[in-house]
C-alpha cells in the first residue's frame, strides 16, 4: 500500500472522528481542536503525503492528547503500518495510545488488543501474550484475546497451554474449536511416539478423536501404533477408518494398507479397499493403487482398463497421466489405442491451462498478447511464454481484476479476457 493510498483511506477517517465526537460531546471543543481538522493533524497528513511517515508518526504522537477526535485515527494508522509490514512504527502509535492515563477505558483497552497484535506480528511473543492475558483478566476483548494466545503458544509450540486456552474459548465463547483441539492433542502425541511413551500418546490420540471424532490424523497415528505393537488387524481397522473420516486423505493410508495386507497374507483385502473407496475422494491416487495391483497379480487388462477410466474423467492428474506412458514405455502395458487416446486428450486439457505469454520482467502471464506489460508496465517484455520461461525463471503470483482495462493491441483468445490476469 502506497503511502498515498494510506493518507486517502485516513482523511475520511479523521472527518468521521471529527463528526462523531463533536456529536457525542454536544459540540464542546477541547483544547487545541477546531471544527474541522487540526493544523498538526493537517501537518501529519502532509508528512505522509511526502513520505516523511516518521516525523508524521512524532505529529501524531504529540497531538492524540489534545484531541480526542484523532484517537479512532490513531488506531487506524498503527493498523495500516502493521498491515504494510512496518510493525514499529505500528508499535509507537499504538503504544501512545496505551500511555494515555485520560483517555476513555474502552480506548485504551481497543489500543492494548492492537498493540498486542502488533507485539504478535513482530514475534514478540511474551510481551503479547502478557497483553492478552492482560485483557482476559480485566474481561474485555476475550474473544480476539484468546484466539491471539492461541496463535502465541502455536508459534511457541506450547501445545498443552494451547490446548487449555481452546478449550476456554469454546466453553465461554460456545466457538466451536473441536478439529483445532484435535490437532493440537495430536501434536502433543507425536512428541510422546518419539520418546517412546506410547501408553501416554495413545491416551491424547483418544482424546484428539474425542474432540473431534473426524479427525483423519488421529486415527493414522493409531494405526502406526498399532502396527509398531504388531497388532496387524487393529491397524488395517484404523486406516480404514480413514477414509470414512474424511475421503480427501484416503491417499495417505494407501501404502500402510498394502504393507499391512501384504505382510499378513491378505492381498485381497487391500484390493477389495481400494475398490470399496474409488468412486469417492483421492480416486486417482487410488486407480493408481488399483492398477499397480492389478498388474502385480498379472492382469494387465485390468490395468489398463482401471488407467482408462480414470484418465476418461474431467483433468486427470499429470502424475497419472506420467504413470500410464512410463509404463507403457517399459512394456508393462500394452499402448492400446483407448489408453493412449485418454493420455492424450489429458495432456490437452493441461495444455488448455498454460499461459501463451509471459513478461521476462515480472512474469505476468496471460492468453492474449499484450505490448506493453499490464503488470510491471514494460514495453514489449511480453513474449511467447516458453521462450520467457527459458530466459526468466520467474514464479508470479496473480490476483483478478474488474474487466474492460486491457491496453491497445491486446488479442484476445479462447474466450478469455487476458486483462483479467494481473500480476500483484
Amino acid at each position: 500500500m502506497s503511502v498515498l493510498t494510506l493518507l486517502w483511506l485516513l482523511v475520511p477517517v479523521a472527518a468521521a472522528s471529527g463528526w462523531y465526537f463533536s456529536r457525542r460531546f454536544g459540540g464542546r471543543r477541547t483544547p487545541g481542536s477546531s471544527g474541522g481538522l487540526s493544523g498538526d493533524y493537517i501537518r501529519g497528513l502532509n508528512y505522509l503525503l511526502n513520505e516523511q511517515p516518521d516525523k508524521a508518526l512524532e505529529v501524531f504522537v504529540r497531538i492524540v492528547d489534545v484531541d480526542p477526535a484523532t484517537v479512532e485515527t490513531h488506531l487506524l494508522l498503527g493498523n495500516l503500518f502493521r498491515r504494510r509490514g512496518e510493525v514499529e512504527r505500528a508499535i509507537r502509535v499504538h503504544e501512545s495510545l496505551v500511555n494515555r492515563p485520560e483517555l476513555s477505558g474502552q480506548v485504551r483497552e481497543q489500543a492494548r488488543l492492537e498493540l498486542g497484535r502488533d507485539y504478535l506480528r513482530a514475534g514478540l511473543l511474551d510481551r503479547a501474550e502478557s497483553l492478552f492475558l492482560g485483557l482476559l483478566d480485566a474481561g474485555v476483548h476475550r474473544a480476539p484475546a484468546y484466539r491471539h494466545l492461541m496463535e502465541v503458544y502455536e508459534k511457541e509450540k506450547d501445545w498443552s497451554k494451547a490446548i487449555g486456552i481452546a478449550r476456554r474459548l469454546q466453553t465461554e465463547t460456545e466457538a466451536s474449536c473441536g478439529p483445532v483441539l484435535a490437532h493440537y492433542y495430536c501434536e502433543l502425541a507425536e512428541l510422546e511416539i518419539r520418546a517412546g511413551r506410547l501408553a501416554r500418546a495413545r491416551d491424547l490420540i483418544l482424546k484428539a478423536l474425542e474432540a473431534d471424532p473426524g479427525c483423519a490424523r488421529a486415527s493414522i497415528l493409531l494405526g502406526d501404533l498399532a502396527w509398531r505393537e504388531g497388532d496387524a488387524d487393529t491397524a488395517r481397522a484404523h486406516f480404514e477408518r480413514v477414509h470414512d473420516q474424511d475421503p480427501d486423505f484416503a491417499c495417505l493410508v494407501l501404502a500402510r494398507l498394502r504393507e499391512v495386507c501384504t505382510r499378513t497374507g491378505q492381498p485381497e483385502a487391500y484390493t477389495d479397499y481400494l475398490h470399496r473407496v474409488q468412486p469417492c475422494g483421492c480416486d486417482l491416487e487410488v486407480a493408481r493403487a488399483l492398477a499397480e495391483s492389478a498388474l502385480a497379480a498379472g492382469d494387465v487388462p485390468g490395468a489398463e482398463a482401471v488407467l482408462t477410466r480414470a484418465l476418461q474423467r474431467r483433468s486427470p492428474a499429470v502424475g497419472l497421466m506420467h504413470e500410464a506412458v512410463r509404463w507403457m514405455a517399459e512394456g508393462r502395458i500394452r499402448s492400446e489405442p483407448r489408453l493412449l487416446a485418454a493420455v492424450a486428450e489429458g495432456l490437452a486439457d493441461q495444455l488448455r491451462d498454460q499461459p501463451e505469454y509471459q513478461c521476462r520482467i515480472c512474469g505476468f502471464e496471460s492468453h492474449g498478447l499484450f505490448w506493453q506489460c499490464p503488470g510491471c508496465r514494460g514495453w514489449g517484455t511480453v513474449r511467447p511464454a516458453m521462450r520467457s520461461v527459458l530466459q526468466a525463471r520467474v514464479q508470479p503470483r496473480y490476483r483478478l481484476d474488474p474487466p474492460g482495462v486491457a491496453p491497445c493491441g491486446a488479442q484476445r483468445s479462447r474466450g478469455r479476457d487476458p486483462a483479467r490476469l494481473v500480476r500483484h
